[in-house]
């Protein structure tokens, strides 16, 4: 199958320029349950289950209990304009103040956040 250009695998996720495949069918549902809803967090520490959690930010971050994560990776939505029609770059900041606010509550003293954003916006981390 890899020497006829004809034959294309049929993968979710697929690209040319890497050397793996991709995801399966099979690897989305082995990995999708581990994907919970913030409902799912419970509020002490003892009893947080270890997993995924998907949730608006602000809300999200604000029932997690303090010093109980490792690891924070995000990536700060850059169409926060584009969600919120009439507000300004001063909102955009504030916003961004309240999270890392939150990130840093939730953050066990070991814990890393890795922030992922264009260079474009990167200064602005700087300051916050």
């Amino acid at each position: 199958m890899q020497n006829n250009p004809k034959e294309i695998p049929n993968f979710i996720f697929n690209n040319s320029l890497e050397t793996t495949p991709g995801l399966t069918i099979d690897d989305l549902n082995r990995y999708l349950s581990a994907v919970k809803t913030i409902d799912d967090v419970l509020i002490s520490k003892e009893k947080m289950v270890e997993g995924l959690y998907l949730s608006d930010c602000l809300n999200g971050l604000r029932k997690i209990p303090d010093e109980s994560i490792d690891l924070i990776i995000t990536e700060p939505s850059i169409n926060f304009f584009n969600n919120n029609q009439q507000s300004t770059l001063k909102d955009y900041y504030k916003w961004n103040q309240e999270w890392l606010f939150e990130s840093k509550r939730i953050l066990k003293n070991s814990g890393s956040i890795y922030l992922m954003t264009n260079w474009k916006f990167s200064s602005m981390y700087h300051s916050l």
